[in-house]
């Protein structure tokens, strides 16, 4: 075989990820198709866990499916060795791996490629791949453009994509051996504990039973990583420092109802010269990053969305709060954004609203023809803040038709009966660590 990578150098790599012990790992929230006919995609922000999800997919695969270790080839595309990354290596892995099992040619394999969007033209490699039935195959990367239209096409049909976000809140609660339904009594100031700990320190599995020095550090690395790796390198702007000034504005109003436009006059007024063009085209990197997401104001007429002020927010809310002084002392802002990520994991239908008399309802979701709204507020003991999240929520549900309402606070559990219908007004511990996301 003609390689442009030293000899036995991929064989090798195959039979170490074959002849290594898988390391014991927490359960995910997130079942995927094992027997799919598509090549299956896990994609999220750097460092969720994407890898290690690979990993326990291999583990069902030893465990409960019976299949031989030398029917599994996993790459992990960041490895040193394989550098420079040229598209001829895919092609060069898969002959190392049939030279290695000659007869895997009518046995079912499981592909397994970590990363491998970094690597020029692999779509067109793994759509080769998946044309033959018996390969089964398994992508993991942190880029938006993974579950993009672009490479459906280039796939000949669109992938099963799955996003991984960092730990949910009863993800947690399910390494700690807790439960919200029901706990018992015991156990509840337990829960709210690692609950009001969720809101700050976030769920990157890394940075879980860390000193808070250590982290703000891990999160402060997360932070570089994808602003160098999964911006400025694969997008190579032609001023990289005006990168990382807007990604830090653009952080700062996590949120806060704003538009792009209001951001580039802030940055213009604090001596940065820029554009609303690039704010824009910055935010998509970010998004494309998986690290900040957008919501628009609700409403039938795209004029009005396009027109009305945006909110945004992050993946995480440890790590805007270990990169953002604006957010480090606002435990509002991170609740709300603790909030929206909880929802984000059903769904990206997710918008805000405001009634005819200028209240804010702050997440509408709609899936079909129905809608749900959720309002949040981390302290409802003044009664002028629970007087306006309870007159937004009212008057939104008249005006969108909807019976019922959630109010997510830190404290309080009831339900008040209003004209409009019920608002259930329940702590963050019970909503996030609820099995079904309401």
């Amino acid at each position: 075989m003609s390689t442009i990578y030293p000899p036995n150098l991929l064989k090798t790599i195959i039979l170490e990820s074959q002849e290594e012990d898988l390391p014991s790992l927490y359960p995910r929230d997130l079942q995927v198709e094992l027997d799919a006919s598509k090549p299956v995609i896990i994609s999220g922000v750097r460092r969720a866990g994407k890898s290690s999800y690979l990993t326990l997919i291999q583990q069902e695969l030893l465990s409960s499916r019976g299949v031989a270790r030398e029917n599994i080839c996993s790459i992990n595309f960041v490895d040193e060795r394989i550098r420079p990354l040229r598209t001829e290596l895919l092609t060069e892995i898969e002959s190392s791996y049939r030279e290695l099992y000659p007869d895997s040619d009518t046995a079912e394999v499981y592909w397994f490629f970590d990363e491998i969007h970094i690597v020029p033209e692999w779509e067109y490699f793994v759509d080769r791949l998946a044309r033959k039935c018996q390969n089964k195959i398994f992508i993991s990367g942190s880029s938006a453009k993974l579950a993009s239209g672009e490479i459906a096409s280039s796939l000949r049909g669109r992938p099963l994509v799955y996003e991984l976000f960092p730990l949910s809140f009863k993800e947690i609660l399910g390494i700690n051996e807790l439960s919200v339904t029901p706990p018992a009594t015991r156990l509840i100031p337990r829960i709210k504990k690692l609950a009001q700990q969720y809101v700050t320190d976030g769920g990157f599995p890394e940075s879980l039973q860390t000193s808070i020095q250590l982290r703000h550090r891990i999160h402060s690395e997360y932070y570089r990583a994808i602003l160098l790796r999964d911006i400025v390198e694969r997008h190579e702007p032609k001023n990289p420092r005006l990168v990382e000034v807007v990604l830090k504005e653009l952080t700062s109003q996590i949120g806060l109802l704003t538009s792009f436009s209001r951001i580039e006059r802030r940055l213009e007024a604090a001596g940065t010269k820029t554009s609303l063009s690039t704010v824009l085209d910055y935010f998509d990197w970010a998004k494309e990053a998986y690290y900040l997401y957008q919501i628009e104001l609700f409403s039938g007429s795209l004029q009005k969305r396009r027109v009305n002020p945006v909110k945004l927010y992050a993946v995480d809310s440890g790590l805007v709060n270990s990169v953002s002084a604006s957010l480090n002392q606002n435990i509002g802002r991170l609740f709300e954004n603790v909030i929206y990520s909880h929802l984000r994991r059903e769904s990206r239908d997710i918008f805000y609203y405001k009634t005819r008399s200028n209240y804010e309802v702050d997440f509408v979701m709609v899936s079909g023809r129905s809608k749900r709204l959720v309002q949040v507020a981390y302290d409802l003991s003044d009664p002028d803040t629970r007087f306006r999240e309870m007159r937004a929520l009212e008057e939104g549900m008249q005006e969108l038709e909807v019976k019922q309402a959630v109010l997510v606070n830190n404290n309080l559990d009831e339900v008040i009966n209003t004209k409009a219908g019920d608002i259930v007004i329940v702590p963050a511990w019970r909503y996030l660590g609820a099995h079904a996301i309401a």
